[in-house]
């Protein structure tokens, strides 16, 4: 699973060996650098679920009181979960 998101270390290696986190964050980058018109943030957080405990991965405890929620309008929301601004694919990836 671990390859699969990141691409491991082989990702520092090889342009596509790059996982799946890599690659999304860079497409998404690539689409705010396409509209130079808009004014964009992009907020970051990384969270693992395992054996049904959520962990927020850029917390400093790790374990925190994570919970999936619905809102109002039907979308999903992660309450409790650390989010930081990235204002580039590096950014994030060295979050």
């Amino acid at each position: 699973k671990t390859y699969s998101m990141s691409g491991g270390k082989l990702s520092q290696a090889s342009f596509k060996h790059r996982g799946l986190v890599p690659r999304c964050l860079s497409a998404l980058f690539n689409m705010v650098k396409e509209r130079p018109q808009m004014t964009v943030t992009v907020r970051v957080s990384y969270c693992e679920l395992y054996n049904e405990t959520f962990y927020d991965l850029l917390a400093p405890n790790l374990k925190a009181d994570i919970q999936v929620m619905e809102d109002s309008k039907g979308g999903v929301h992660v309450k409790g979960l650390t989010y930081h601004v990235a204002n580039s694919e590096e950014e994030a990836l060295s979050l």
